[in-house]
């Protein structure tokens, strides 16, 4: 569980979806309600670190643009549906998150559509989860044998290519 919890902490910074992880917890977890509302529980957490964490950088960057920058370069304007829609598309939903700090979003506003935008996310995944137990189970099964060494090296490719590519307008 404090792996989830980290994974999910960072979920911004790491090529695998959220929604990845908090299915293969829930497909891992007991066969129980309490179960599978201690994975949602821990991955609830792990999102609100998450997307605070996004949100605490924007604020500060909001602060520091609006000191070179003229005022109405900042009009952003993302609302809480909207925000719902970005939790469901990998790529967005960290931009997102960016976006609604940098908006000027008050941090009791944000927490609570971080709160509701998270659950409707994770009870989807959790019971995704546990809905696909078997078929994620046969999946780990192929991962741990034989050619669990050649998904290591994807992951590391995939991992190496998401950073120069994050790194590649600096140079």
């Amino acid at each position: 569980m404090l792996g989830l919890l980290f994974a999910l902490s960072i979920e911004a910074w790491i090529p695998v979806p959220g929604e990845a992880l908090i299915a293969a917890a829930a497909s891992r977890a007991l066969r129980s309600a309490f179960g599978l509302l201690r994975v949602a529980t821990v991955a609830l957490a792990g999102m609100m670190i998450n997307d605070f964490v996004l949100y605490g950088i924007s604020r500060m960057a909001r602060g520091l643009a609006l000191q070179f920058l003229h005022h109405d370069l900042l009009r952003v304007h993302l609302n809480s549906m909207e925000l719902l829609v970005a939790k469901f598309l990998p790529p967005v939903r960290s931009t997102a998150f960016l976006l609604y700090g940098f908006q000027g979003t008050p941090v009791h506003q944000f927490l609570l559509t971080s709160l509701l935008t998270s659950l409707v996310w994770i009870c989807i995944y959790v019971l995704v989860g546990n809905r696909f137990r078997s078929s994620i189970s046969r999946l780990f099964h192929v991962v741990e044998g034989r050619r669990g060494r050649w998904i290591t090296v994807a992951e590391i490719v995939l991992t190496v290519a998401s950073v120069a590519m994050i790194l590649q307008p600096f140079s």
